[in-house]
């Protein structure tokens, strides 16, 4: 299920303080477009009235997986090569809970709202991921980019 991706990008850019060097990803213009173009998907989800506009909204979402290598770029641009470890750390740790929270909180929500407001999950998805983008708006102003490290060459290589 694809929404556990939802709770990935809010864990990793949601309000904790070990989660704030993700929260990046959606201050940067592109990431604020992956953002808001996974957002759209899973609204559509969730207000999809019949099955194929659940197709259509499928396009959004596989942007999602592009973007996450870009991510992890721009991630390790915001600290020094001496604490790369921890950032790759807290991000798989993040990724790692998310994927273990994600289906059970999602299909737990999923199986009580299914009769009654059957795109809940998908929009609680959606929340969660504009949730992510505004705390990571708010934190990603705040969080300096590490110097970029120039290495000298030789002069007679």
């Amino acid at each position: 299920m694809r929404a556990s991706t939802a709770l990935t990008s809010a864990s990793s850019g949601g309000g904790t303080a070990t989660s704030s060097p993700t929260s990046v990803h959606c201050a940067s213009g592109t990431s604020r477009w992956r953002c808001g173009v996974s957002a759209v998907e899973f609204l559509l989800f969730a207000i999809a009235p019949v099955s194929w506009v659940m197709f259509a909204a499928i396009p959004f979402g596989s942007l999602l997986g592009v973007a996450n290598p870009a991510m992890q770029a721009l991630l390790s641009r915001t600290v020094g090569p001496s604490e790369q470890g921890q950032l790759q750390g807290v991000v798989q740790s993040l990724r790692g809970l998310s994927g273990m929270i994600g289906p059970v909180l999602y299909t737990q929500l999923f199986a009580v709202t299914l009769h009654t407001v059957p795109g809940a999950a998908y929009g609680l998805a959606a929340v969660l991921i504009v949730g992510s983008m505004l705390v990571a708006l708010a934190v990603g102003r705040k969080v300096p980019s590490a110097p970029v490290v120039a290495t000298a060459t030789p002069a007679g290589a």
